[in-house]
């Protein structure tokens, strides 16, 4: 078995991970950047990162404290999936 066949038989969208990330999607999808910004006055410096001379603001995105550790779930879950499935077929 190809890696790219591994790598697609671990689709994402059947995970519990991602089940829950569509519902916050669903929840969130609506809500303004005014909104989001007045309730957390913080967002601004607190949805930012910079590494290597590369400034990433992730504040004027739809994305709250929830959706990080959503996404940062579905990684942990899809991560585990990888190692488990490359496992199988004989991959260290």
């Amino acid at each position: 078995m190809g890696s790219t066949s591994v790598l697609q038989s671990i689709s994402p969208v059947e995970t519990a991970a991602w089940k829950d990330l569509r519902s916050h999607y669903d929840k969130i999808h609506n809500v303004h950047l005014r909104t989001l910004f007045a309730d957390d006055p913080s967002r601004g410096e607190r949805l930012t990162a910079e590494a290597l001379g590369l400034f990433l603001d992730y504040s004027k995105n739809r994305i709250t404290g929830e959706t990080l550790a959503l996404l940062i779930r579905l990684a942990i879950v899809q991560d585990r999936r990888l190692r488990c499935r490359l496992r199988t077929v004989g991959v260290k």
